[in-house]
């Protein structure tokens, strides 16, 4: 697995966003977008690059849970029909958040996915049958998605540990690439996991970002 790792200041990410009048995740998913046009062949282009984002639900419905409480909304950018110009992928990314990240657009998809589980034809399906079909349809759904955008947000820590802790990094071993995020004090840890041999794509990213002017310390590793 190839692991590639940027260190960077969270203000002056921060700040390049505010720029494009953008969210850092906004931002950071334009980024990552017009880093793999890069590397598409026009007949690739053909279909749109696609990212599965991964949503925290506790941020809209709060929960005590220990257990994992999450939905998804799935980006697609086509550039072949589309501009591959940077400013207008960014509007096109804020505008699909704000129209997707809503307490009713994420009810509506919540509601559904019940609607699935509760259906009385489906729950006398032996559960060895489901989870195969469960398998199936996870299957369907990453072989949909270019890549994974997850951004973990900021990290907090008792004030007594502070002087121990420089940084945090996460990474998750996938068959896709993804791009894994998060963020203590000012250092924001960028982390690119891979199975493919090209690393083109994180070289693209990181490059796009030290071009803006944002000072990056890299690690690499393959595994």
């Amino acid at each position: 697995m190839q692991i590639t790792e940027g260190v960077m200041s969270a203000k002056a990410v921060l700040a390049k966003a505010k720029e494009y009048n953008a969210t850092m995740t906004v931002f950071l998913t334009a980024v990552l977008l017009c880093s793999i046009e890069k590397e598409m062949t026009v007949r690739q282009k053909k279909k749109p690059v696609s990212l599965m984002i991964p949503v925290n639900l506790r941020n809209y419905y709060p929960s005590d849970s220990a257990r994992n409480f999450f939905g998804w909304i799935d980006i697609g950018y086509h550039f072949l029909e589309q501009s591959n110009q940077f400013e207008d992928v960014v509007a096109f990314v804020k505008e699909f958040f704000e129209k997707e990240l809503t307490k009713e657009r994420i009810a509506i998809r919540m509601h559904e996915l019940i609607s699935l589980e509760c259906n009385p034809l489906l729950r006398i399906v032996p559960l060895e049958l489901k989870t195969v079909f469960l398998q199936l349809g996870t299957a369907f759904s990453l072989s949909s998605d270019t890549a994974i955008f997850s951004n973990l947000g900021k990290i907090t820590m008792p004030e007594e540990l502070s002087p121990y802790i420089r940084l945090f990094d996460v990474f998750t071993s996938t068959p896709k690439k993804e791009l894994s995020i998060c963020s203590y004090k000012d250092n924001l840890v960028l982390t690119i996991s891979s199975h493919f041999e090209s690393t083109d794509i994180e070289k693209n990213f990181f490059r796009t970002l030290s071009g803006m002017g944002i000072k990056i310390e890299i690690a690499a590793k393959r595994s």
